[in-house]
């Protein structure tokens, strides 16, 4: 990761998030982007989006990414791992994954609402 000044503030941009923001499948996303900033009418912006094949979408990206990461989630490999783990490598899974459950939340809100976001969250699994 490495800093990023952007006005008077100090963000930290995540490697690889600047050529995920710059890559063509993302153009129209930013341009609707750009488009709200600037107060100018998004309905182009927003045609354009919505002509993309869903398999070019933003969320797409994101539910497919998902489901490959968890498609054969197990608890007991997984608590295998963090055992085995050596204390700096642990640490260093676990400052990656700090703030995708915070995301991972917003993402079900947007996609359902707050409330359902919060049920699905808070079910105890089966």
């Amino acid at each position: 990761m490495e800093d990023q000044t952007n006005g008077p503030a100090t963000r930290v941009r995540e490697e690889g998030a600047l050529e995920l923001a710059e890559s063509k499948s993302m153009k129209p996303y930013m341009d609707l982007t750009i488009a709200m900033i600037q107060g100018r009418d998004v309905a182009t912006a927003l045609r354009e989006i919505a002509s993309l094949p869903l398999e070019e979408r933003y969320v797409w990206r994101i539910a497919s990414a998902l489901k490959w990461a968890l498609v054969d989630f197990n608890a007991a490999s997984l608590r295998a791992d963090i055992k085995s783990l050596a204390p700096a490598d642990l640490a260093k899974v676990r400052q990656l994954v700090r703030n995708r459950a915070m995301q991972f939340r917003l993402f079900l809100a947007e996609l359902y609402s707050v409330d359902e976001a919060n049920r699905m969250l808070s079910e105890s699994p089966s």
